[in-house]
């Protein structure tokens, strides 16, 4: 080999060296790429696993807020199922106080029709009680007249009497002047003539006295009659009055009966009145806790909504990571492969370097092998070349992954 030749290989040799040193340059440069975009994938993986602990964490949360919503739900339809029945029972409440209250209603009416009754009676006892009282003031005017009647009676018998005495006195004087002879006619006639009046008087006071007394028995019994009616009349109206009063302390009986009855129901429709407040304060409440379940209901769906959309932004994130990471693992395979031609080429340099050595005085031949060498070193050249274009493009793809992947991680 001449000189020439062989200073053109060692000048080829360092061509190969400076190439071989600025393949290993891109290659400490894509290993470095390789190394950032590893931590730049478990940056993405540890704020991936955050959000997904977040979310899995409100998952969680979510699931109790729904059991205490669904407890205060059972709560509220428990409320409600009492709130009814108490409704049904205020309903049945008023209900009885009101037939009660019609009851008593018509139990006053009664009393009163009662009482104006017992007064009617009364009245009428009292008018009849009256007439009765007249009767007898009357009867005893009548029986006041009929012992001056009997008085008279007495009095005119009494006068008969002496009538009589005088009657038998004339006539013995007559009778005697029938016997005697020295008796004038005139004497006699005048003794006939008084016996003749006084027997007259005798017989007209005899039927006086016989008339009085007759009219008087008429008079004793008819009075008597008459007393014996209004007496039985008058125990009958006293008895009746009695009747009266003992109705009307029934009647006053049933007035403090319906009195305190109806203390009860203004009582009974008080306590209702309470019921109803006590009622309507906890429908109150219970309308309020649904309305407060109702917020809460919405807010654990939007929660459950957003969640779920974080959920798929994981996802997807995880699918960008997974993405990376294969993209990644793919450009480390390339840059393996690219150390792998890199050593196979350090070592064809160290080859040609021990055959320049060796074969210095064959040249012809170790120019031979210095093309080969230099043509399998355009060969590396080139494919470290696509190598560093792949690399290039696995670097743009993969900073593209990484602005998408903190743009969905803000998100």
């Amino acid at each position: 080999m001449e000189k020439s030749q062989l200073e053109s290989a060692r000048s080829q040799l360092s061509s190969s060296k400076s190439q071989l040193d600025t393949a290993r340059s891109q290659l400490d440069d894509g290993w470095s790429q390789v190394n950032a975009a590893k931590a730049q994938l478990a940056d993405g993986q540890a704020q991936l696993d955050s959000a997904q602990k977040q979310v899995t964490s409100g998952l969680a949360e979510l699931e109790e807020n729904q059991k205490t919503l669904d407890e205060n739900k059972a709560k509220l339809a428990d409320g409600k199922a009492q709130l009814e029945a108490g409704e049904q029972q205020l309903e049945t409440a008023k209900q009885t106080l009101t037939t009660k209250q019609s009851e008593l209603d018509q139990s006053k009416a009664e009393i009163t029709a009662g009482q104006q009754q017992i007064e009617s009676t009364r009245t009428q006892l009292n008018a009849q009680k009256q007439q009765i009282t007249d009767g007898l003031s009357q009867v005893s005017v009548g029986e006041a007249q009929l012992q001056e009647g009997i008085s008279a009676l007495e009095s005119a018998k009494a006068q008969l009497t002496e009538l009589q005495s005088q009657l038998a006195t004339v006539r013995a004087s007559y009778n005697a002047a029938l016997e005697n002879p020295d008796a004038s006619q005139e004497e006699i006639d005048i003794l006939a003539a008084q016996v003749s009046a006084l027997e007259e008087q005798e017989a007209a006071v005899t039927q006086q006295i016989q008339a009085s007394e007759a009219q008087i028995e008429s008079q004793r019994q008819q009075l008597a009659a008459t007393r014996s009616e209004l007496e039985s009349g008058l125990a009958a109206v006293e008895n009746g009055l009695s009747q009266l009063s003992q109705k009307e302390s029934e009647l006053n009986a049933g007035r403090e009966q319906i009195t305190a009855g109806q203390a009860e129901i203004d009582a009974g429709w008080i306590q209702i009145q309470e019921q109803e407040n006590t009622l309507a304060a906890s429908k109150a409440e219970i309308e309020a806790g649904e309305q407060e379940l109702e917020k809460g209901q919405k807010q654990l769906k939007a929660a459950k909504k957003k969640l779920s959309k974080a959920q798929k932004e994981i996802d997807s994130n995880a699918e960008t990571l997974a993405a990376g990471q294969a993209e990644l693992d793919a450009n480390v395979a390339k840059l393996n492969d690219s150390e792998a031609q890199y050593a196979s080429g350090l070592e064809q340099y160290n080859s040609g370097a021990r055959q320049i050595a060796e074969n210095e005085a064959k040249l012809t031949s170790g120019e031979q092998e210095i093309a080969e060498n230099e043509a399998k070193l355009a060969d590396g050249e080139k494919e470290i070349a696509d190598n560093e274009k792949k690399l290039a493009d696995g670097e743009k793809r993969l900073q593209t992954m990484r602005k998408s992947f903190r743009m969905r991680l803000k998100t």
